[in-house]
């Protein structure tokens, strides 16, 4: 009779009895619990003791009126927190699946360390110190992860590849989280640069931490906002307005894509016999079996594609974008400082570079009402979350607050219907 396999505790190295013993605790065989019972009393005398002490809660509500654009961008970041607190959305449902597939499970509740440069937080398991058997389990347990050989443990070939790749692999996770949360695709672009890295340290906080309660609106800050209309570097694209370089890029990534696309497309009908069921299974087929054509195809529509602009170049002109029934016109007028401040002065002929088009804006260009502007899904999820801790009354909240004791009521009602308790 074989034996049965360890079981050690889901908190691993946040285990309490890791510290002594440099390893997780072993979990009885009649345990149905992933956590062992030193972490469950550990955890309850944590829960008694902070239910002993009233935390210090600050909310500073967003002035819309300062700055649009701005105040939106921060009433996104709140109720994408809200939805971490409990609150139902699409946001935490993708940021759900992300942890199940980089192994994330059980984030501790704390703000996150800050992050310098242009980078943003990895999954603990991801490291430049990881060698090339861990990630490749990594690699294997990713669902959206095939080997190129089809069958094959082995690949990728060697370490510097396999964390590449894996480390894009995190950045598209975290791109579709935010895409799935609500967060426009002019915001995220798949080349943004700068004007991306916020977004991904965000992100990437909601996947590796639970936000406290009573920090969540400090949660709800962590990795700033992109560059706003007007405070760019020299060079950086401008938010809401589209270049020339921008827009060539963009029609350059969109002739690429259509032509793999269709490639693909008449591979798999080519081989459909042979192909897996699973349309996504038999799409990684085809793309690893034809790997070497793809490329050489990329080359040629590229060469194809620059050839063209060199015969016919586009014009220099700024995309301005602009909803007439969702922009203010603070908000383009912003814009339209930025290039000024950029390319000075229109000529004497009046050869204006600034075109407003009317185009497909996302919700964030939309007029911010009062309410919305004051980030109420947060304050109304976190009156209900705390008032719900053993000890923290109303009349508490209120005074942290510096509201009536009837708002702070009323405020808790709402967050109730909003977490669906």
């Amino acid at each position: 009779m074989g034996s049965l396999t360890e079981r050690l505790c889901a908190r691993g190295e946040r285990c309490v009895w890791y510290v002594r013993d440099g390893k997780p605790e072993k979990l009885r065989a009649a345990s149905r619990s992933d956590i062992c019972e030193a972490c469950k009393r550990s955890e309850r005398d944590a829960d008694f003791e902070a239910s002993q002490r009233r935390p210090s809660v600050k909310y500073e509500a967003i002035k819309a009126a300062e700055y649009p654009l701005k105040a939106r961008l921060e009433v996104l970041k709140r109720n994408l927190v809200a939805e971490m607190l409990g609150m139902p959305g699409p946001f935490r449902e993708a940021v759900s699946e992300v942890r199940a597939w980089w192994r994330i499970g059980d984030p501790p509740a704390k703000l996150p360390p800050a992050c310098e440069g242009g980078h943003y937080p990895d999954p603990p398991a991801l490291n430049e110190q990881t060698d090339l058997k861990e990630l490749l389990e990594m690699w294997s347990q990713h669902p959206h992860l095939t080997p190129n050989d089809r069958g094959s443990d082995t690949w990728p070939p060697d370490r510097r590849t396999a964390y590449d790749n894996l480390v894009l692999r995190w950045e598209t996770d975290l791109r579709r989280a935010l895409f799935l949360g609500g967060v426009p695709e002019d915001q995220i672009p798949r080349y943004g640069g700068r004007l991306l890295l916020p977004w991904l340290r965000f992100a990437a906080a909601c996947v590796l931490y639970r936000p406290p309660v009573e920090e969540a609106p400090t949660f709800a800050e962590y990795g700033g906002l992109p560059t706003l209309p007007g405070d760019e570097a020299e060079g950086e694209p401008i938010l809401g307005v589209q270049t020339k370089r921008q827009r060539v890029e963009a029609q350059k990534y969109a002739r690429v894509h259509e032509a793999v696309q269709t490639f693909v497309a008449e591979r798999m009908w080519e081989h459909r016999k042979g192909l897996p069921d699973d349309y996504r299974e038999a799409r990684y087929a085809v793309m690893d079996l034809y790997f070497t054509d793809l490329m050489e195809l990329q080359d040629r529509v590229l060469e194809e594609f620059e050839r063209d602009m060199n015969w016919h170049p586009p014009s220099h002109k700024y995309y301005i974008e602009f909803d007439p029934k969702k922009d203010k016109d603070k908000d383009v007028k912003e814009r339209l400082k930025a290039i000024r401040k950029r390319e000075g002065p229109p000529s004497k002929e009046g050869d204006s570079r600034v075109l407003g088009t009317p185009g497909r804006q996302s919700d964030l260009s939309g007029p911010a009402s009062p309410k919305a502007a004051r980030g109420e899904h947060l304050l109304q999820v976190m009156c209900e979350l705390l008032l719900r801790r053993p000890g923290l009354t109303p009349e508490w909240l209120a005074s942290e607050l510096g509201l009536s004791i009837r708002r702070v009521q009323e405020l808790q009602k709402e967050g109730r219907e909003l977490l669906g308790a």
